[in-house]
C-alpha cells in the first residue's frame, strides 16, 4: 500500500490515497427471466465492473456481476476492508466514510480556495478509473456493444480482459 500511495502522491499530487474507485456497466443481453435486475439507470441491461485502480492504471481490486441496477456505493459498502491510515477517492456515487473521500459540492465551495484545490487533486487521482475503462474498452472492443454470453460467461470475459490489461500496462 505504501507504494501505491507514494505513486499517488508522485503523479497526481494526492496524499495517502491507494487507490480509486467507480464502476462500469457492461453491456449484455437480457438474460431470461430477469425482469429488470440488470436493466440500468442508463436504459440498458449491464452487469457492473466495480474497481479499484492504481495510479499507474491498473487495476488492484474488480467486484465483477452485480446486477445493473445496483449502484457503485452499494456494492461497495458490502465489501469488507481495513486500510486506514490510508483512503479510495472516488466520485459522488459514493458516501463519505473514514475511508473514502469524494469532492465537495458546489454549494460546500462557496469561493474557497482551499477546497477547490482539494476538489481539483481529487479529481486528477480519480481520472485513474475513468482512464483504465476507456483503455480496456479501447483494447477489449467487446466492451462497446452488447455481450451475446451467459452472466457467468460475461463475469469471466470481464475479470480476464482486467488481468490482461494489467500486463499490458506492465510492458
Amino acid at each position: 500500500m505504501v507504494e501505491i500511495s507514494n505513486d499517488f502522491w508522485k503523479k497526481w499530487n494526492f496524499p495517502n490515497c491507494v487507490g480509486a474507485i467507480d464502476g462500469k456497466h457492461i453491456r449484455i443481453f437480457s438474460p431470461k427471466n430477469s425482469g429488470t435486475l440488470y436493466f440500468n439507470y442508463i436504459d440498458f441491461f449491464s452487469i457492473v465492473l466495480l474497481a479499484i485502480v492504481d495510479a499507474n492504471c491498473k487495476f488492484i481490486f474488480v467486484d465483477i456481476g452485480s446486477y445493473g441496477k445496483e449502484g457503485d456505493s452499494g456494492i461497495f459498502t458490502n465489501q469488507k476492508y481495513q486500510i486506514l491510515p490510508y483512503v479510495i477517492v472516488g466520485d459522488g456515487a459514493f458516501r463519505l466514510d473514514p475511508h473514502m473521500m469524494r469532492s465537495y459540492s458546489k454549494i460546500e465551495l462557496r469561493n474557497d480556495c482551499e477546497k477547490k484545490n482539494f476538489n481539483y487533486r481529487l479529481s486528477r487521482a480519480r481520472r485513474t478509473t475513468e482512464n483504465s475503462f476507456g483503455l480496456l474498452s479501447q483494447v477489449f472492443g467487446v466492451f462497446y456493444t452488447p455481450i451475446p454470453l451467459k452472466i457467468q460467461t460475461v463475469d469471466k470475459l470481464v475479470l480476464s480482459a482486467c488481468c490482461l490489461h494489467n500486463l499490458l500496462r506492465n510492458q
